[in-house]
């Protein structure tokens, strides 16, 4: 089993001098150029393309049915499956609101079994993403060694 494993930014949004709601540009998330192209085995694998704003979002670990999309601007999702069962998928979400500093407030989130573990940092400058992010890695690795875990 690998671990899931998700960092962004809490708030994103636009600055008051933005008048306008902020969009996402076309060919902007990493996977939709492949997305467009369409699927290289018929019947066997296929894209879906998405910006509806109240889609749920991709990584749910706790299966919540409900699709809160407060405060959503902008939205794009694509997954990715296979017939096999398998797939992959990747999600942006524009939320309106403030920017706090330069640096933001950072998140990563990580599932394993039937661990979720989450590691924040606020306001903590440059090094911040690589330290929450090599927390969750270590935890990723650690959480296997409780009972009933990953197993």
């Amino acid at each position: 089993m690998t671990a899931a494993l998700a960092i962004g930014s809490l708030l994103a949004g636009t600055s008051p001098a933005h008048a306008t709601a902020p969009r996402i540009p076309r060919n902007f998330l990493l996977t939709e150029p492949a997305a467009v192209k369409g699927p290289v085995v018929e019947d066997e694998e296929w894209w879906e393309m998405s910006d509806s704003l109240s889609r749920q979002l991709e990584f749910n670990p706790c299966r919540s049915k409900g699709k809160p999309h407060e405060g959503r601007v902008a939205m794009r999702t694509i997954t990715y499956s296979t017939s096999a069962p398998s797939g992959t998928s990747e999600q942006l979400v524009l939320y309106r609101g403030r920017r706090l500093s330069q640096s933001d407030d950072l998140a990563v989130i990580g599932r394993r079994g039937a661990a979720l573990f989450l590691y924040t940092a606020n306001a903590r400058g440059g090094g911040a993403k690589k330290e929450i992010t090599g927390q969750a890695r270590k935890m990723a690795k650690k959480v296997c060694g409780l009972p009933g875990v990953c197993g």
